[in-house]
């Protein structure tokens, strides 16, 4: 007998799912495509300024040391100290570029410090600021905050695709499909008294291949074999949809 019962659940919710499935695919497909109020800049590629190195035993230890983590501070794949570039990006025609420092090794793979600049793919202005972010394929990819008074904290080393805006959160969209290997993440992006939190959402099955913004708080994820809605509730559920 509860056995039985158990099949019958397993059925009534299998049929819910289809239910389901069918009522998004209808809203889903008649809805019109939104698009967030992004400024859009030219590809990375368009414009590329080379990395620039400098041995260590160029610069005095204090200023070394502000390269190395201390205890508490967040942690990226380098210790990186990030600087608006107002004359790069004037060279570039652009209106915001980061030029990013940290410590690494040169072509000879001597230990340098190693300069890299970024113009981000684009860029979305909110209350507290700016939000950046770039996609660079194989090379890597960030994400920025610069404030107002353009002081840039970099959150992220991951691949931005897009980033769109749920009531007062944001949305980051990440992945990477490469020689075989592929990503793909949500972040939820938030701020408390004028300062960015920012986590890990939902890992997703890959690197989404297709976004859709249907409404207001509905953004639907195209992979290869595959489709799925996450809503403004933070649910991300699987839909069969043309």
């Amino acid at each position: 007998m509860r056995k039985f019962l158990l099949i019958s659940v397993i059925f009534l919710t299998s049929s819910l799912k289809v239910l389901a499935t069918e009522f998004d695919c209808k809203n889903i497909n008649s809805a019109q495509e939104i698009t967030d109020n992004f400024e859009r800049t030219s590809n990375w590629k368009k414009f590329h300024k080379p990395k620039e190195y400098a041995l260590i035993g160029e610069f005095p230890a204090e200023y070394i040391n502000q390269f190395y983590y201390q205890p508490g501070e967040p942690h990226l794949e380098d210790k990186i100290i990030s600087d608006f570039d107002e004359s790069l990006a004037n060279e570039a025609g652009v209106k915001i570029a980061i030029r990013v420092r940290y410590l690494g090794h040169d072509k000879n793979e001597n230990r340098a410090l190693v300069s890299e600049y970024v113009i981000p793919g684009f860029y979305f202005e909110v209350a507290e600021g700016i939000i950046a972010g770039s996609d660079r394929g194989e090379f890597g990819g960030d994400l920025f905050f610069i404030d107002r008074n353009k002081k840039v904290l970099k959150l992220a080393d991951i691949n931005v695709q897009d980033i769109f805006k749920f009531g007062s959160s944001y949305v980051v969209v990440s992945g990477l499909d490469h020689l075989g290997f592929e990503y793909g993440k949500l972040h939820l992006l938030n701020f408390s008294e004028g300062k960015p939190i920012f986590e890990l959402f939902f890992n997703l099955t890959g690197s989404p291949k297709k976004l859709i913004r249907i409404n207001s708080d509905s953004l639907l994820l195209k992979f290869r074999r595959n489709s799925y809605l996450f809503n403004i509730k933070g649910i991300l559920s699987r839909v069969a949809c043309e």
